[in-house]
C-alpha cells in the first residue's frame, strides 16, 4: 500500500480502500506518523530538539484530528455535488489524501533542513523575522502538498466515478479542510515555537487569539 501512495499513478487506489477498514485505518496512522513524524520534527528543530520531538507528536495528530472533524461535512457535501458512497469508504479516501500529503511533505525536509541551516536561530536580534518567514514558508509547503494531494484524488475520480464535477467537489474539500486545519493548528501551536515563551506542548490559553490575524501580524513584520 505504502508503494501506491508514494508512486505518482493512481493504479492500486482501489486496493487501498476495499481492504479491512482496521487494517487500512491502521496503515493510515502509521504512515502520518512516520512521514507526517518527520516533517514535524524538522519544523522544530528551529526552536529546539524538544520542540522537535512536540512537533513529531502534534503534526500527524493536528492531520488525523482534522481528518476526523471535517469528514461527515465533506461526505454530505459531495453527496449532495454527485459524489454518493458509503461513509467509511469516504473517511478512508480522506486518510489517503492526507497520507499522499505528508509524504510529499516528508519529501521536502531536505529543502526545508537547508533553511534552517541558514535562517538565523536564537539568540538573534531577528529571531523574530525568522519565525515570521518560517511560518510562512510552513504555509506554503503544507499548502502546495495539499493541493497536489487533492488533485490526484481528482484524477483519480475522474476515472472511477465519471460525470460528476470532480474539480468541484475537490475545491470544497480544499476550502472545508482549509478552514478547519489553519484554525486548528492555531489551537495546537506552537509548532514552530516563538523566541518570547518557552519550549511547551500548548500555549497557555490555546483558544485565544486566531491563525488568520497572527498569519496577518507575521506579514506586517516583514514588510517593516
Amino acid at each position: 500500500m505504502l508503494k501506491t501512495i508514494i508512486k505518482g499513478s493512481n493504479t492500486g487506489f482501489d486496493e487501498i480502500l476495499d481492504a479491512s477498514k482496521v487494517k487500512t485505518f491502521a496503515f493510515y496512522v502509521a504512515v502520518i506518523y512516520l512521514f507526517g513524524g518527520v516533517y514535524g520534527i524538522t519544523i522544530g528543530l528551529w526552536r529546539a530538539p524538544l520542540q522537535g520531538f512536540y512537533m513529531a507528536i502534534k503534526f500527524p495528530l493536528l492531520i488525523i484530528i482534522m481528518v476526523l472533524m471535517t469528514s461527515i461535512s465533506n461526505w454530505i457535501l459531495s453527496i449532495n455535488l454527485g459524489l454518493r458512497m458509503p461513509y467509511l469508504r469516504f473517511l478512508s479516501l480522506m486518510f489517503l489524501i492526507y497520507s499522499i500529503t505528508v509524504v510529499i511533505l516528508a519529501s521536502l525536509t531536505p529543502i526545508l533542513f537547508f533553511i534552517l541551516l541558514n535562517t538565523p536561530g536564537l539568540p538573534s536580534k531577528n529571531a523574530n523575522t525568522s519565525v515570521a518567514i518560517l511560518t510562512l514558508l510552513q504555509i506554503i509547503f503544507i499548502a502546495l502538498a495539499g493541493f497536489l494531494s487533492h488533485l490526484r484524488m481528482a484524477s483519480y475520480l475522474k476515472i472511477t466515478h465519471p460525470g460528476i464535477p470532480s474539480l468541484k467537489i475537490i475545491s470544497v474539500w480544499i476550502a472545508l479542510n482549509l478552514f478547519i486545519g489553519t484554525q486548528l493548528s492555531w489551537v495546537l501551536r506552537p509548532f514552530i515555537g516563538s523566541p518570547y515563551h518557552p519550549v511547551e506542548f500548548l500555549r497557555e490559553h490555546p483558544l485565544k487569539g486566531n491563525f488568520y490575524i497572527d498569519t496577518y501580524t507575521k506579514i506586517l513584520d516583514l514588510l517593516r
